[in-house]
């Protein structure tokens, strides 16, 4: 039988829809101001990643106050005309050093540091940067014999900054940064002191919160469980997620294959394939005051993040789906443990992760990967149709139903989802506001987290340096 496409070209334009609300901003960079943040480094952390955000327009500031002075109200006339600090490690061509050699003629090495003059020698052939305590002009004198003492820190003074030096809150670019965007021009790469070079796209990383910004302690601590309650209270919904599956097999070993057809049993393998890592995550940090996932690659920790988001959400879409669509009573006292186990407790598994721990919100640049998701499993129940002669789910058969009756169903169970997304992640944002700004409760932390000095705890109770 011929396979209808009304359902895949429904998803497609969704999904065109979903990408098209998210666009990236334009790949650009410029210096912002940044602080360190009262935490230690840990290793996988670049220099970087030890900063957070005071202002991302401070450029914008800067002007705000200017406009501010200018008004005919302000008692000011001032400009702040401080100077601004570059920390160079190698000083370019064209900056002489301390006591070095020097040429007034030349347009390279030619300009001295502050307080040093680039001073002719009587030889005739070369000068140096000498103190302007030594020697005030650039007149020849005799030879300078020393001493020629170092210093820590030397400093050139300009009147505007140089093509491969950033301006304070300008652009910048990436082959000098610490840990710099790769998404503008190699030159003006670099920013003041006290400022650092930032992309104003955000990263992928960033955008599904994967940075120093989003604690991954928050997936294996409670904000009321102690640690040690937290461990069980996982290793029990772990338990009875597998028992139901291996039960299932057990009662109904023909089905066991079959079952992988059926996006119900495809969440609840989900939700406990999440239960077993969550599990694994919380058992580290109980045992050792560090988790497996705090020294994951970032790439596993991204999947991480959606996996949780997949399992707060998805089980939702299917207790909702069977119960008004699907069910029509039990036949036996199997059916009705089964079909609870994995039509109704799985939405109160859901329900717990999106209670219990401290996790954050989930991101909404989520939405398009549950949109593919719901996309694939379309094409795996047509595959199931061609391969096995039967839809998985009675809606799906646009022969019976029609194209456009499908389309709608399958336009509406995405739909719902996305509501259900938004439901899930203001019921989140409302946990966190009541349980850490309102209660105060910022996390229950396993005593081996501080005492073996892995991890800095914030003022606030917060785990910042992961």
């Amino acid at each position: 039988m011929q396979i209808q496409f009304w359902p895949f070209f429904a998803l497609s334009c969704l999904f065109a829809s979903a990408v098209h609300a998210f666009p990236g901003l334009l790949p650009k960079a410029g210096c912002i101001v940044r602080i360190r943040r009262n935490a230690k480094r840990e290793d996988g952390l670049t220099i970087l990643d030890l900063f957070e955000d005071i202002s991302l327009s401070p450029g914008v500031i800067a002007r705000a106050d200017l406009e501010k002075r200018q008004s005919p109200d302000s008692t000011c006339a001032c400009y702040d005309t401080s100077p601004t600090y570059y920390p160079v490690e190698t000083p370019p061509s064209y900056m002489a050093t301390p006591y070095g050699d020097c040429n007034i003629a030349a347009k390279e090495s030619n300009l001295c540091p502050s307080d040093f003059l680039c001073a002719c020698q009587t030889n005739g052939t070369s000068s140096i940067c000498l103190p302007t305590t030594v020697q005030a002009t650039t007149e020849c004198n005799t030879v300078y014999p020393g001493p020629f003492p170092s210093s820590t820190e030397t400093r050139w003074l300009y009147s505007y900054a140089p093509t491969d030096l950033a301006a304070p809150s300008g652009q910048c670019g990436g082959s000098r940064q610490p840990a710099a965007t790769t998404e503008w021009s190699p030159s003006q790469t670099l920013c003041p002191d006290g400022q650092a070079c930032q992309s104003k796209m955000r990263s992928f990383y960033d955008l599904n919160h994967v940075s120093p910004a989003y604690p991954l302690s928050r997936f294996f601590t409670s904000w009321f469980l102690p640690s040690t309650v937290f461990l069980v209270y996982r290793a029990a919904l772990c338990l009875y997620s597998v028992l139901v599956i291996v039960i299932a097999n057990a009662l109904r070993p023909d089905s066991a294959g079959s079952r992988f057809s059926y996006f119900t049993w495809l969440t609840y393998w989900g939700i406990t394939c999440y239960l077993l890592v969550s599990l694994a995550h919380t058992y580290s940090y109980w045992k050792t005051g560090r988790s497996f996932l705090e020294s994951w690659p970032r790439w596993l920790q991204f999947l991480h993040v959606l996996f949780y988001s997949t399992i707060v959400v998805l089980p939702w879409t299917v207790t909702a789906v069977y119960w008004a669509i699907l069910y029509d009573g039990f036949t036996e006292e199997y059916d009705a443990w089964s079909n609870i186990s994995v039509h109704a407790l799985n939405a109160v598994v859901a329900f717990l992760e999106i209670t219990v721990p401290r996790t954050s919100p989930i991101p909404w640049i989520h939405i398009p990967w549950f949109i593919g998701i719901l996309g694939g499993y379309l094409g795996v129940a047509y595959i199931t149709k061609s391969t096995q002669g039967y839809y998985t789910y009675s809606f799906l058969d646009a022969n019976r139903k029609g194209a456009g009756t499908t389309a709608g169903y399958c336009v509406g169970i995405v739909a719902g989802t996305i509501i259900l997304f938004a439901i899930v992640k203001g019921v989140i944002i409302l946990r966190v506001w009541v349980t850490e700004s309102k209660l105060g409760l910022k996390g229950k932390f396993s005593p081996r987290d501080a005492s073996r000095g892995e991890s800095t705890i914030g003022p606030e109770g917060e785990k910042i340096n992961v």
